[in-house]
């Protein structure tokens, strides 16, 4: 893993950008991301087996197959049993109609809702009692960068096209938003149900993200209003405030946009 490392650290000295601790899977799927994205490997092609980039990386196996887990969820690359992992000329619409097989189902997406109003609005509750001024700076930042991504993704939309980058990074950061919450909350065993339940809810809200970036666009809003109603400022501020009713009303909003706000 030294290489990486190095680059990290490489990147971090040239910039003055302050470096994070990521896990080395999250370093692995990251390296092998860019390799798709700079032409390194390329659509169709068969990437290196689990031993060679766990030697390339200087990792075990289990960090290259939870690498390739991620990219597999993502859409990025395909492992066929007996065959290996191939790159995909990724589709987003193509990647939402697949997971909406699993997610979306009806009774899939009610319980998924019902789950995060129970969860999210209790974890947002505690939050207010227990949050620190640390863990309430990191929500503010994830706060501000899920204004910025959104933002990024205007022109993409305005042309009809999807960057596939920008819109999977502004669900992650989205998600690590909510999960900062559960986190302020300082109980284990709401965070290890948020855990434990992280993909379903990512899959929710990359579904019902873009069901509602339709319908909004077709009752003839902007794409920067809709990005503007999206609502992680306001749920910031009323747990800064701590606004125990203002954040479960707009929680509650954010949620399940039939709630009144």
């Amino acid at each position: 893993m030294a290489e990486i490392t190095e680059k990290v650290l490489d990147k971090a000295l040239d910039t003055g950008t302050k470096i994070k601790r990521l896990p080395l899977t999250e370093q692995v799927y990251q390296e092998i991301k860019e390799g798709i994205s700079s032409g390194r490997w390329q659509v169709g092609d068969k990437l290196p087996s689990e031993n060679e980039l766990a030697e390339i990386f200087g990792v075990n196996r289990l960090t290259v197959r939870g690498a390739l887990q991620k990219l597999n969820i993502l859409g990025i690359v395909e492992t066929r049993v007996g065959e290996g992992t191939y790159v995909l000329n990724f589709n987003l619409r193509k990647y939402v109609r697949e997971v909406a097989e699993f997610a979306m189902q009806p009774e899939k997406e009610n319980e998924i809702r019902d789950f995060r109003k129970l969860l999210e609005i209790e974890c947002a509750r505690l939050a207010i009692e227990r949050g620190t001024e640390e863990e309430l700076t990191e929500l503010k930042r994830l706060a501000d960068e899920c204004r910025v991504i959104g933002l990024k993704l205007n022109a993409s939309y305005k042309d009809k096209s999807f960057d596939k980058d920008t819109y999977v990074e502004y669900v992650n950061t989205d998600l690590n938003f909510h999960f900062q919450i559960c986190k302020m909350s300082h109980n284990s065993v709401y965070i290890n149900s948020f855990n434990l339940a992280r993909e379903l809810i990512n899959h929710y809200i990359l579904l019902i993200l873009e069901r509602h970036y339709q319908e909004y666009i077709e009752e003839g809003g902007t794409v920067e209003e809709y990005f503007q109603i999206l609502e992680h400022d306001d749920i910031y501020h009323a747990i800064k405030e701590k606004d125990v009713e203002k954040c479960k009303r707009i929680y509650l909003h954010m949620i399940d946009p039939k709630e009144p706000k």
